[in-house]
Order: structure tokens, then sequence, then C-alpha cells
């Protein structure tokens, strides 16, 4: 969909340092779906990325002064392009994204209310992330790139040339290199790798690994018993703030070693707070597919 709009800048966000409620000045609003497609200047809320939408948008409330809430349901990514006045959203925004241009990210707050929206611009509200959700995803968010490591360990052995990038403790970044597809909700996530042609002749032992999945799985759930939880390990994702299509890194230490990866996502705190991560591995036509399961304490 593209829609008319003033708006020139993209959203300032502030969900990757943990924030939860902002106050902001409306932006934008047009109507959508028996709701209404709601920006501001500045959101707590993470929305669905248009490249790599891992983690689902979250809800929450947006709340003018001496009003009653009104739900957000959703909250997408959408490009503004500043020369057209033109906003992006939906296919267009993600074709658009795929294309080079210089646009602009924006939070698109889908908000459900029959109250009419259409002279809210300019007008202060605040927002308020569903705090429960939020914590959930942040959870499975940060146990994905644990076990993520943790593949990268145990799968090491299965490379028998010279190992292709590495990542932050050592090891031939598998996950990097084949993962085609994340999902991330509150209870799991699950990551599709594909084991191509290009990855074998880089020197992955294709055959070898699938055949010893059982093994890896094992292997995988042993290390994550065994270490890295449990004892005081802060993480973070920085800058803390800064406009949505700014880059971010979500770090820790691991084996007293600074681990850094880029992540758009949100994460919980510290690695204290995960009570266990178990992982599945199951053999697809292509590759091989990786639940995991992250229990805070």
């Amino acid at each position: 969909m593209e829609l008319e709009t003033n708006v020139r800048e993209g959203t300032v966000v502030t969900f990757a340092g943990g924030s939860l409620c902002e106050e902001a000045t409306v932006t934008f609003a047009t109507p959508r779906d028996g709701g209404w497609l709601v920006l501001v200047d500045r959101s707590p809320f993470h929305p669905e990325s248009l490249s790599w939408p891992d983690q689902p948008g979250d809800h929450g409330t947006l709340t003018f002064p001496g009003g009653e809430p009104h739900a957000i349901v959703d909250c997408l990514t959408g490009l503004v392009d500043p020369d057209r006045g033109i906003l992006l959203t939906d296919a267009e925004a993600i074709a658009a994204s795929r294309s080079g241009a210089s646009l602009q990210a924006v939070v698109l707050h889908v908000v459900r209310s029959e109250v009419d929206m259409g002279n809210v611009v300019g007008q202060r509200a605040r927002l308020d992330v569903a705090t429960d959700r939020r914590a959930d995803l942040s959870l499975q968010h940060t146990g994905v790139h644990v076990a993520a490591l943790t593949l990268n360990r145990c799968a090491d052995r299965f490379w028998t040339k010279d190992k292709p990038e590495r990542d932050g403790l050592g090891f031939a970044n598998l996950d990097k290199a084949a993962v085609t597809r994340s999902s991330i909700d509150t209870e799991r996530s699950v990551d599709t790798y594909r084991i191509g042609k290009s990855l074998r002749k880089k020197g992955f032992d294709r055959e070898a690994f699938l055949s010893a999945l059982p093994d890896v799985e094992d292997a995988m759930n042993s290390h994550l018993r065994g270490t890295w939880l449990g004892a005081s390990t802060p993480a973070r994702v920085s800058p803390p703030e800064g406009r949505l299509d700014g880059r971010r890194i979500w770090s820790t230490t691991l084996d007293g070693i600074e681990i850094s990866i880029p992540c758009g996502g949100t994460h919980i705190d510290d690695l204290s707070r995960i009570a266990e991560i178990s992982v599945e591995l199951e053999p697809i036509e292509d590759g091989f597919m990786l639940t995991t399961r992250t229990r805070g304490r």
C-alpha cells in the first residue's frame, strides 16, 4: 500500500534498551481494517521486521490524555519516501526494502478502535507495551542466540576443509552460513537451515552431519545444561535507542569472551534469568530444522 504522508523522518525506537512506555507525538493516522494505522515520532514498540521477520510485533495500548486506552494489536515496519511524501506498507514496503532506495523506516502501530482518529496528528499520546508478551518473546529470542552458538560448537567437527567465518567463540559459524528462516513466538523458536551445494563445497559434510543429528542434539542439550546458564551474565542490545533502521548489536560474555551478534530484536538483560534451554533437531528435505524452547526462572 502507498499512502500520502507529511512524515519525513524515521521513528526513534527505545525497545533495545528495554523500554516499555513512552510519551510521543502522533505524526500520522489512517483507517485500516476497521481500526487505525498510527505513527508516532518515538516508540517503545518492537515491530516485525521487513527483511528478517523472526520476532513478531509487540502488543499494547495507545492512550490520549483523559481518554481510554486503545488496543495496539500488531506492530509492523513501514517505509517513508521523504522525497515523494509516500508511506509504503505491507508488500510495497517489503519490495522497496530490497531495492536499495534511500528510505526511512517507521513503526506502524495497528490500533483496534472505533474512535475516529482522523484528527489526532500533532496530539501527544502514551504508548504502553504488553509486558508479559514482551518478556516471553525476549526470553525466547535470547535462547535462540545461545542455541545458535551451541549449534556452531557441536557441528564444528563436521567441517572437513578450512573453516569459513567463525563465531565469537572461534567455531565455524554454521548458523550464519545456513539459516534461511527463523520464527519466534512466546513459547519457542524454529530455525530452518539449508545445507546446499555451496556449503558442501566449503567443506561441510552434510551426510555425516545429518546421520549424526540425534548425537548432535544430545551434545547440544548436554552443553546447554552444563554451562553458561545460572550465574549472573549481563546481556544487552546497543544502542539502547535510535532510528528504527539503525544497526543494533546483541552482546554478552561466554567462556570469558565478549560475544556480539547483529540483532534487531528484544532480549532479557541477564542470562541468569534463563532456567533451561532445550533443543530438538529434525532433518528436512534440504537441511534441518532447529526448535528451541527457553524456560525462565
